[in-house]
C-alpha cells in the first residue's frame, strides 16, 4: 500500500517547495547562501590556507638555494691568512701534479691535520681535478654532503682517517686529518666560507 502522506512530499518536492525530508526549498538555499557567504568573508578558507602554504614553502626554497650561490671561494691569500691564525704552517707548493696554477698546504701537528688549497685557472679544471680526487677515494665509508654545479663537498671516513674534499668555483681543498683532531678542519674550513 501507498503512504499517502509520503506521497504528498513527493509530490510537494516535484513541485519545487518541499524536498523528500519535508523541508521547503526556500529555507534550504537561505541556509546554502548563508555558508557560502560565510566561507567567503572568512580570513582563512581551506583555498586561502593552501596559497599561504605555497607562497612560504616557495620562499624557504629560494631563501635555501640563495645561501648556496652566496658564497664565494677564498683567494689563496685568504686560505693562508686564515690556516696561520688556525696555528697552521702554510707553504707554497711548486712541483704540484694537480695542474693547478697555485697550490698550497697547511700542516698542524705534524702529518696528524693537512688541508691542501688548489687554485685552478678555470672552474671546468677544478671540477675535473675533483672528480677525480674523488674517485681515487675508494677504501673507506664515503658521503657526497652537497654537489651542485658552484659547489660540492664530499667527505671519506677511513678508520681513524677522515678526508674532506671541497670544491668551489676555481679552487679545490682536500682535508686529511686523524678524527680525533677533526675539529681543527672544520674550523678552518668554516674560517674560509667552505
Amino acid at each position: 500500500m501507498k503512504n499517502p502522506e509520503k506521497e504528498e512530499k513527493n509530490r510537494g518536492a516535484k513541485s519545487g517547495l518541499v524536498n523528500r525530508r519535508g523541508e521547503r526549498y526556500n529555507e534550504i538555499a537561505s541556509i546554502k547562501l548563508y555558508h557560502n557567504k560565510k566561507e567567503s568573508n572568512g580570513v582563512f578558507s581551506v583555498k586561502k590556507i593552501w596559497k599561504i602554504c605555497a607562497v612560504a614553502l616557495a620562499a624557504a626554497i629560494l631563501t635555501v638555494f640563495a645561501g648556496c650561490s652566496a658564497r664565494t671561494a677564498a683567494t689563496a691569500d685568504e686560505f693562508e691568512k686564515q690556516a696561520k691564525s688556525a696555528g697552521f704552517t702554510v707553504k707554497t707548493v711548486t712541483d704540484d701534479s694537480s695542474g693547478a696554477a697555485k697550490s698550497l698546504t697547511a700542516t698542524k701537528d705534524g702529518s696528524d691535520v693537512e688541508a691542501d688549497y688548489h687554485l685552478f685557472s678555470t672552474g671546468d679544471a677544478a671540477q675535473n681535478w675533483y672528480t677525480e680526487q674523488k674517485s681515487s677515494m675508494t677504501i673507506g665509508t664515503g658521503k657526497n654532503v652537497v654537489d651542485s654545479d658552484a659547489y660540492s663537498k664530499f667527505t671519506l671516513t677511513n678508520g681513524e682517517i677522515r678526508y674532506v674534499l671541497v670544491r668551489m668555483d676555481k679552487t679545490v681543498v682536500l682535508c686529511k686529518t686523524v678524527d680525533v683532531k677533526q675539529s681543527s678542519i672544520d674550523s678552518l674550513l668554516k674560517a674560509i666560507g667552505y
